[in-house]
């Protein structure tokens, strides 16, 4: 199973990822960047595991955002 990797302090806010994924992702209204939803947190980074139904998804993100704050492990 692949899991999520998410560096929001690389987040720019650009709402790719909100926008393709909403049931994954939503902007934060306070600060404007992403958020991952149902994921840990660890050592400033963001995880969560996903659904086999979520990877061709997520990888189409992956590829999409330009900071490279999601990357799949």
């Amino acid at each position: 199973m692949k899991k999520i990797v998410y560096f929001r302090s690389k987040c720019i806010g650009c709402s790719v990822c909100a926008l393709q994924a909403p049931n994954i992702w939503q902007m934060d209204k306070t600060d404007g960047k992403a958020q991952l939803l149902d994921a840990e947190f660890k050592k400033d980074n963001y995880f969560r595991m996903l659904w086999p139904d979520e990877l061709e998804t997520m990888k189409q993100i992956e590829q999409t955002c330009p900071t490279r704050a999601i990357q799949l492990l």
